[in-house]
């Protein structure tokens, strides 16, 4: 009864610092590109109920960063990445949803 979906953040600060760079246009992996509204919205029409949004950095950001690969650096963007998720604009949404009747029922 539960769909947990993941994608790319078309809102994300990575899609916003890396623009046309962006790993999420991931092209023809991924032919629509959701802000959380807009996935919300496709959830609620194919008549599942939102439950929950997170967002999940995957390190998008550490793909057009330059800094190099040494430890700190990979700690730098681990930290920012784990902001970015705070500040609800990861590299990810993940929306937990289920149908409607379900939830009455198992409440």
């Amino acid at each position: 009864g539960w769909a947990i979906l993941q994608v790319p953040n078309a809102n994300s600060i990575a899609r916003q610092l890396a623009k046309e760079r962006w790993s999420g246009w991931d092209i023809p992996a991924h032919l629509t590109h959701f802000t959380p509204e807009t996935l919300r919205w496709t959830a609620a029409k194919a008549g599942l109920e939102p439950v929950e949004l997170n967002y999940s950095s995957v390190g998008t950001l550490a793909n057009w960063v330059t800094w190099g690969p040494s430890a700190i650096c990979r700690i730098l963007v681990f930290l920012v990445d784990q902001l970015c998720d705070l500040l609800r604009a990861g590299d990810c949404i993940v929306l937990f949803a289920r149908r409607p009747d379900l939830r009455r029922s198992s409440d």
